[in-house]
């Protein structure tokens, strides 16, 4: 009878400690889901001020491309990104190529 009892005293103690951790995980994952929650609310408002962003900066752009002179600081600033961008992606940067490249497109 002993016997019986101290096993029904350690399945007690099992079954409180799988209580006790089933609480703790349960606590962990509201944690997680609230995190979860703060993280999507942030990146849907970050979201939407990168497409405003966008709507106000393609609307400048509409309209300062009416004045002649500012299309062409847009695009000899975009000619000059272009050529940077190849001469530091290109391994031989200061050959012929290069050279040529930079001859035609100044």
């Amino acid at each position: 009878m002993t016997d019986l009892h101290t096993e029904l005293e350690d399945v007690h103690h099992k079954y409180a400690n799988l209580q006790r951790d089933w609480t703790s995980q349960q606590e962990n994952i509201g944690h997680m889901q609230a995190g979860l929650f703060r993280v999507r609310n942030q990146v849907q408002q970050q979201s939407q001020f990168c497409a405003s962003l966008g709507a106000v900066m393609g609307s400048l752009i509409w309209k300062a491309s009416r004045v002649p002179a500012v299309v062409d600081i847009l695009l000899s600033g975009v000619r000059k990104t272009a050529i940077d961008l190849y001469f530091w992606s290109c391994p031989d940067a200061g050959g012929d190529n290069m050279a040529l490249l930079i001859v035609q497109t100044v």
